[in-house]
C-alpha cells in the first residue's frame, strides 16, 4: 500500500500544472492524495521537496509571518512575507511531523500588487473550518494598496478575492499595511446545504490603511470586512470603516498596527487600532449589528476609548491581546519602540483598559526598538502561564534580539540573539522584526505515536528580514517548542530551504 501511495504522489507530481512552481506542484499533488494518512503524504513531501525560490538582494523575507492550518490536515503551516521580491511574494511552508517543508510560492498573477506580503494574517474568513490567508500589498506612493485573500482547502491555498478600490482608492493610502482578524460579530455559519459547517465561527478581517485621507486629512483609516455565506446562497461581503475618535490627525498613521481580542469580556472580539505617528491607540467594541440582512448592516465595531503614550515613543506600533496576568480576562500589550523602546501591559475588562505594568529592555539603549513586534503563546511550557515574546530588531546595531517574558507576572526573562539560533547569523539581520507562534510539526511534537498524550507544544517563528548579508534576502529562524524551561534552536529557513 505504501508503494502505491508513493507512485500516486509521483504521478500527481508529473500531472500537476506549473503555475505554482515545483514546490507548489508537489504540495498540491500530495494534498490531492489527502485520503491517505497525513504522515505518509508528508514523508513524500519531505523526500521530494525543492526550494521555493532563490535568495536575492533586498528580498527581506520574514518581514511578516503568519501561521495557520491552510489545508486542514491538523498540521500548522507557515507563511513568510517577501515584500521586496520583485512586486512581492509569500512563501508557504507546509507543516509536517518533522517540521516545515517548502510548499508553494504565492505571487500576484497580474502584477498589479506592490509589496505583496508586507502584512499577513491567518483566519477562517468563510467559516468552513480551514484557515484562509489574507495578504497585504500596501503599494507605494503611486498605488493605493490592496489585500488578496487566499482560500484554504484540502488542496491548499488559491487566490480568492481582491479587496482594494471599493474600500480605499487613493495613491499613498497604504491599504493593507497591517492586518488582523477575529470573531468581531460573533456570527456563526448556518448552512443547510453544508450542515457539517453549522456552528463554525466567521472571522472578520481588519485592514489598516495608515495613509488614507479622512475629511481631507492623511491620518489613516481601518476597515472591518466580514464575509457571510447565507444558507445555500452566494457569499456576501460587508464592510465597516473605522476612523479615529474625534478629528483625524495628519501623520498619525492610524491603522499602522492592529489587534483583535475580547477586551471587555462580552463575547465579541474587539478591535484595537494603533496610530504610532500620533503615539496613540484606539479601541472599538465588536458587535453583531441589529439589522437582519447583512447588506443593511450598520457598524460592526463602534465606540471605545483613546489611550495616549509618550510623545515620540511610536506608541501603538505593535499590538497583541491575550491572557498574560493572573486573574483571568484578557490583557492588551502595546509596543512603543521609539527611543530604547518599551511595552505597556493593560488590564482588560472594558474598552478603556487600565495600565498594569511597563516592560523595558534589560539594558535600554536608543535604537533598540524594544516592542517593535509582539506575540503571545506558551512557548517554553515551563509553567501553565502564557508568555509574551517581544521583538527587539534594533538591538546590537540592528542585529536584533527577542525577549521571552514568562511567569505569572512576566517577571522571568529569556533574551535570545541571532547567533543563539543560527550560527551563520550576520549583523543587520533585524532579528525579531516579526513573530508568529503555532505548532509546525503537528498535533504532537516529534515523531511519536499518536497514542501518546502530550500537550500541544507551540513553536516560535522569528523574522530576520535583513539576514544573509550582503544580500539582505532575509530568513526565518525557528524555536522548537519543548517541555524544558527554554525553547531550543530548531531550523532556519529561507527561500532555498526545502525540507528537514
Amino acid at each position: 500500500m505504501r508503494g502505491r501511495r508513493f507512485w500516486a504522489v509521483l504521478w500527481l507530481l508529473a500531472m500537476a500544472s506549473g503555475d505554482a512552481g515545483p514546490a507548489g506542484d508537489l504540495a498540491h499533488a500530495a494534498d490531492r492524495g489527502a485520503a491517505y494518512p497525513g504522515d505518509d503524504v508528508n514523508a513524500e513531501l519531505r523526500r521530494h521537496a525543492r526550494p521555493l525560490a532563490e535568495n536575492r538582494a533586498g528580498d527581506h523575507a520574514g518581514q511578516a509571518l503568519a501561521i495557520g492550518d491552510f489545508d486542514g490536515d491538523g498540521y500548522d503551516d507557515l507563511a513568510v512575507g517577501i515584500p521586496d521580491k520583485a512586486r512581492g511574494a509569500v512563501a508557504i511552508y507546509k507543516g509536517t511531523s518533522a517540521g516545515p517543508v517548502a510548499w508553494t510560492l504565492l505571487t500576484e498573477p497580474t502584477g498589479a500588487a506592490v509589496q505583496l506580503g508586507r502584512a499577513l494574517v491567518a483566519l477562517d474568513l468563510d467559516g468552513d473550518g480551514i484557515a484562509d490567508l489574507a495578504v497585504g500589498a500596501p503599494g507605494d506612493a503611486e498605488h493605493a494598496g490592496q489585500v488578496l485573500t487566499f482560500h484554504g482547502s484540502p488542496a491548499g491555498l488559491r487566490l480568492d478575492r481582491r479587496l482594494s478600490a471599493d474600500l480605499a482608492g487613493a495613491p499613498g493610502d497604504e491599504f493593507g499595511a497591517a492586518l488582523a482578524a477575529g470573531p468581531i460579530t460573533g456570527l456563526t455559519r448556518s448552512d443547510r446545504c453544508r450542515p457539517a459547517l453549522d456552528g463554525n465561527r466567521y472571522a472578520a478581517l481588519v485592514i489598516g490603511a495608515p495613509g488614507a485621507r479622512v475629511a481631507g486629512v492623511a491620518g489613516g483609516a481601518a476597515y472591518v470586512v466580514q464575509e457571510i455565506v447565507p444558507s445555500c446562497a452566494r457569499r456576501v461581503l460587508v464592510t465597516t470603516r473605522l476612523v479615529p475618535h474625534g478629528a483625524p490627525i495628519a501623520g498619525a498613521a492610524f491603522g499602522a498596527a492592529l489587534a483583535v481580542g475580547d477586551l471587555d469580556d462580552d463575547g465579541h472580539a474587539d478591535v484595537i487600532v494603533g496610530a504610532p505617528g500620533g503615539d496613540a491607540i484606539f479601541t472599538f467594541g465588536g458587535r453583531l449589528p441589529p439589522e437582519p440582512d447583512p447588506r443593511a448592516w450598520s457598524a460592526m465595531a463602534a465606540g471605545g476609548a483613546t489611550i495616549h503614550g509618550a510623545r515620540g515613543s511610536a506608541f501603538g506600533s505593535a499590538l497583541v491581546v491575550g491572557e498574560l496576568l493572573p486573574g483571568g480576562g484578557s490583557e492588551l500589550a502595546v509596543g512603543a519602540p521609539g527611543g530604547a523602546g518599551q511595552v505597556a501591559i493593560y488590564h482588560g475588562g472594558s474598552l478603556a483598559p487600565v495600565l498594569a505594568l511597563t516592560l523595558t529592555d534589560t539594558i535600554p539603549e536608543p535604537g533598540d526598538q524594544f516592542g517593535a513586534a509582539l506575540a503571545i503563546g506558551n512557548v517554553d511550557r515551563s509553567d501553565s502561564s502564557t508568555d509574551l515574546v517581544v521583538g527587539i530588531p534594533g538591538e546590537n546595531a540592528q542585529a536584533g534580539a527577542i525577549a521571552i517574558l514568562h511567569g505569572d507576572a512576566l517577571q522571568l526573562r529569556t533574551t535570545l540573539q541571532p547567533h543563539d539560533l543560527d550560527p551563520a547569523a550576520r549583523p543587520l539581520a533585524r532579528f525579531g522584526a516579526a513573530l508568529a507562534i503555532g505548532n509546525l510539526d503537528g498535533p504532537l511534537d516529534g515523531n511519536g505515536p499518536a497514542s501518546l498524550t502530550r500537550a500541544l507544544l507551540p513553536d516560535l517563528a522569528i523574522g530576520a528580514p535583513g539576514a544573509l548579508l550582503p544580500t539582505t534576502a532575509g530568513r526565518v529562524p525557528l524555536l522548537h517548542g519543548t517541555p524544558a524551561d527554554l525553547a531550543t534552536p530548531w531550523l532556519t529557513i529561507d527561500q532555498t530551504f526545502a525540507a528537514p
